[in-house]
């Protein structure tokens, strides 16, 4: 099967969605399927396959394609995404493709028009951010492609809404690339790879430390918990020097900023703790003269980061929020603590670093059920999907 993923990210980047797209590529490629991905030129950088694969830890199983756009790509501004979105249909492998696949709408809407078999992407969930988008979705035949691939359950049934028949959308959840944890390493062991303090209770928290990931809480389990270090991997440069003057200004030891570790460095940090922190994230709110007449907020998916979490096979502390609790369930696989209850996060902590055997059994039941939840496992989904609506003879 011939496949085209348009996006208007820049690769290679921290974000999770890129991981997801460059984790997405490859599996589908190593499945055996053709794929190109097209990417916007980013002006003196050249993009080469191999440089971006070593940056997500991927085989380069799929053809990477920039194609020139205008105004040059700013990762702040985004002006060029009108334009790739525009110019992305317009390369060959689109109109060879049996899928052009984006989570990207104008490229879509561009496709449709054009009569290129489409899916869509996404783990948000349109409706709830958007009361008033189902019936614009259904004047635009949003329910005329190939159909949607949901990111959970609750993004599927949002798109349901939308005007996608049930029949054209599946749930295939990103994943966790099974290699890195086929041999997993004791905590000593993980510490000295790492070169952490080999002794003494620590967490971990693995992920973007942007102001609305919440890392503000685990400063504040932090000061509760002053034998406890607590490790963060995540964040550029200038991310990092803020986060640390919020430390300087706790008046924080026991806090260590590591900055970004690529994808496939991320693991021995995991081993290397005794128990992983999921603070609690909130949606962002536009606000404005367009955001009165249509109201939308942006509202958190479930985190990439949990899938790495469960597989790591150490115990979660995460917030109680629904995002979570799509994969975490409180005294099953992880300890949960009301949104804002530092005390309680602060406790659960505590349990587990004097229970190691709770922590044992919760890790346990977080590797039984993220087993299937692999990159691999997804692609999989992902091509049964599209010969499944594409043999009924899906309209594009």
């Amino acid at each position: 099967m011939k496949i085209a993923i348009i996006s208007d990210e820049h690769f290679p980047h921290t974000g999770a969605d890129t991981e997801v797209i460059v984790n997405t590529a490859a599996a589908l490629g190593d499945r055996g399927a053709q794929v190109t991905l097209i990417v916007p030129w980013l002006p003196g950088k050249r993009e080469r396959l191999d440089d971006i694969c070593s940056f997500y830890g991927v085989n380069p199983s799929f053809r990477l394609a920039p194609i020139f756009g205008w105004p040059f790509p700013s990762r702040k501004l985004r002006l060029e995404k009108m334009f790739h979105g525009l110019l992305g249909d317009l390369h060959p492998a689109v109109r060879g493709a049996d899928v052009v696949h984006s989570r990207d709408v104008l490229p879509l809407m561009i496709a449709r028009v054009g009569g290129i078999p489409w899916s869509f992407e996404t783990y948000r969930r349109h409706v709830e951010e958007k009361p008033w988008l189902p019936p614009v979705a259904r004047a635009l035949g949003v329910g005329s492609g190939v159909g949607a691939v949901a990111h959970s359950d609750a993004s599927r049934l949002d798109l349901i809404r939308m005007g996608f028949s049930e029949d054209a959308v599946i749930t295939a959840r990103p994943g966790f690339a099974t290699e890195r944890f086929a041999a997993p390493m004791s905590r000593e062991e993980a510490r000295r790879k790492a070169g952490l303090p080999e002794h003494g209770p620590m967490v971990a928290y693995v992920g973007n430390i942007t102001p609305s990931k919440g890392l503000d809480q685990l400063l504040e389990v932090a000061r509760r918990l002053p034998d406890v270090t607590f490790l963060v991997v995540g964040g550029n440069e200038q991310e990092v020097r803020e986060l640390q003057t919020q430390v300087g200004g706790l008046g924080l030891r026991n806090v260590t900023l590591l900055g970004h570790r690529r994808p496939s460095e991320v693991a021995p940090y995991l081993f290397a703790a005794d128990a992983l922190f999921a603070p609690g994230i909130w949606a962002n709110v536009h606000s404005g003269w367009l955001a009165k007449a249509f109201p939308s907020t942006v509202l958190p998916g479930v985190p990439l980061k949990l899938y790495a979490y469960l597989a790591s096979g150490r115990p979660i502390v995460g917030a109680d929020l629904a995002i979570y609790r799509d994969l975490l369930c409180h005294g099953d696989n992880a300890l949960l603590f009301p949104p804002g209850s530092m005390d309680v996060a602060a406790e659960s902590i505590r349990r587990l670093v004097s229970d190691r055997g709770l922590g044992e059994r919760l890790a346990n039941r977080g590797l039984e059920l993220v087993k299937t939840h692999t990159w691999d496992a997804r692609a999989q989904a992902m091509l049964s999907f599209f010969e499944r609506r594409l043999a009924a003879g899906a309209p594009a």
